[in-house]
């Protein structure tokens, strides 16, 4: 019963790994993130780097923020930034991130818990949670148009 559970999952896998090498840059036949494991799965292979977060000047802060417009910021070096549908993926990211749990994440990007947005892309704010430092968007450009997501604030840079 389960084996067929994951076999329906497979073609929603292969798409979400396919999208990620996309965004990263990557090359499946000389992999420098994501490494194929014949008739098993994926492997991550790359190496976390930890990047200094945004300027202060740059971060959006302001809990009046509602309905203004914000674009995206990615961490580092990442040309995207993967956003939370609702507070509920948002929980289950945060536990699949403390587990490194690839599998799991990969799993929730395919089911489109988890959206892979461009750095850059133009959002409205809908709503700032102050005590959870992040606020409800709602994306306007690109392939996720019209979609709400829980984005940190850390991650939104006001429109200049």
């Amino acid at each position: 019963m389960a084996r067929r559970h994951i076999c329906a999952l497979r073609p929603h896998l292969n798409t979400a790994i396919k999208k990620l090498r996309q965004a990263l840059g990557d090359n499946k036949e000389k992999p420098r993130f994501v490494e194929t494991l014949p008739k098993r799965g994926y492997r991550f292979i790359g190496k976390p780097e930890h990047a200094a977060p945004p300027s202060p000047a740059k971060i959006f802060v302001s809990s009046s923020g509602i309905g203004q417009l914000a674009r995206l910021c990615a961490d580092g070096k990442l040309s995207f930034v993967l956003v939370s549908i609702d507070e509920e993926a948002a929980a289950e990211r945060e536990k699949l991130e403390a587990a490194s749990d690839d599998v799991g994440l990969s799993l929730l990007i395919a089911s489109q818990k988890l959206l892979m947005v461009p750095s850059g892309t133009q959002v409205r704010v809908l709503e700032v949670r102050q005590p959870q430092s992040c606020c409800q968007v709602r994306i306007l450009e690109g392939e996720h148009y019209g979609k709400a997501a829980v984005v940190p604030l850390t991650q939104l840079a006001e429109l200049s």
